[in-house]
């Protein structure tokens, strides 16, 4: 969602820890190829057992969700403004995937 350049850009620390914690998979999606390598070189250097794995792609996360084989039907959209606030009862596996969109820290 970036503008692609040469220059790798720096991620904030809240978004580092933010999404290195936990007992799930995070997936960042749609990315520029410079975005994506920094974002991969600082998982694989931070890589602990105790942390969630991460990883970053440039493709679309309906891409991703089609690769994975993720029917939209079993995707939570975490939506700001949704009528309805996410519950424990959302966690009980109806959903393989909970989606935060758009952007870190907007």
């Amino acid at each position: 969602m970036e503008e692609d350049d040469e220059t790798s850009k720096s991620i904030p620390k809240w978004v580092e820890l933010e999404y290195s914690v936990g007992h799930a998979t995070v997936q960042f999606t749609h990315l520029s190829p410079t975005s994506c390598n920094t974002l991969a070189s600082l998982f694989a250097q931070n890589a602990d057992p105790s942390r969630a794995p991460a990883y970053a792609h440039q493709k679309s996360v309906l891409q991703l969700m089609e690769e994975k084989g993720v029917p939209l039907e079993k995707v939570c959209l975490l939506d700001p403004r949704a009528e309805k606030e996410l519950s424990p009862e959302d966690g009980d596996g109806r959903f393989e995937w909970f989606l935060f969109g758009g952007i870190l820290g907007s």
